[in-house]
């Protein structure tokens, strides 16, 4: 039952039990002669309607209060729900946004892998099998060092990214995992120190992308790819 119907329902209810009581009262005064019959004059009959219908008025404006109270809280439980409703289809489109702009940033690496001739820096290391930097030099050209340069550089930016919170880290991960983990165990400390001299944060972020990457065990990695297969 609404708050509404039931005060109602006891105001009338009140308004009639002191009526009742009222005419009850003037009856057995009139029996028992306490009150004189006879026709009372303006003044006095004011003064009876006053003390009869005086009390149903606070009456009724007490129960009007509370009834807007009622209603009040009402009005402001339903505001409430519509600012959840509110700030979930914000959160909701805030999260498409942002899906969106991953699958963006996804895209755009690819076409900055290609710009990069990343695939060619990745053939490079895979069957690179060197771990020191002179034999590094001797090995191989100029075009095939700045390939590894440019591989390095794409990743490095990818890292950039997911450092700066623009791209969840994971993702990355799902398409880039092992190819951070080749360049990671084929380009050790002995490469990153020697092509940063004179660059102290050159290729930082991929380093460490690298590291956190290549401390994953294999078995941490099947264990994974089960639970997402």
């Amino acid at each position: 039952m609404k708050s509404g119907n039931l005060l109602f329902r006891v105001g009338v209810l009140i308004t009639l039990a002191w009526l009742a009581t009222i005419l009850v009262l003037i009856i057995s005064s009139v029996e028992v002669h306490w009150i004189d019959v006879r026709p009372l004059a303006f003044s006095e009959l004011g003064d009876f309607f006053a003390g009869v219908f005086g009390p149903l008025a606070i009456l009724w404006v007490i129960l009007g209060f509370i009834q807007q109270g009622a209603e009040l809280r009402n009005s402001v439980a339903e505001l409430a729900k519509l600012s959840a409703l509110a700030k979930e289809q914000i959160e909701q489109n805030s999260a498409e946004r942002r899906r969106k702009s991953e699958l963006e940033n996804l895209f755009n690496f690819r076409y900055l892998g290609l710009k990069y001739r990343f695939r060619e820096s990745i053939d490079i290391l895979r069957k690179m099998e060197v771990s020191e930097y002179q034999d590094y030099i001797n090995r191989y050209d100029e075009n095939e060092r700045d390939l590894v340069v440019s591989g390095v550089e794409f990743l490095n930016f990818i890292s950039v990214m997911v450092r700066s919170k623009h791209i969840e880290k994971q993702k990355v991960w799902d398409v880039y995992f092992m190819v951070f983990r080749l360049f990671g165990t084929k380009l050790d400390d002995w490469w990153f120190e020697n092509e940063r001299r004179g660059y102290p944060n050159r290729f930082l972020s991929a380093q460490e992308m690298m590291r956190e990457v290549t401390k994953i065990t294999d078995e941490e990695i099947e264990e994974y790819d089960r639970k997402k297969g």
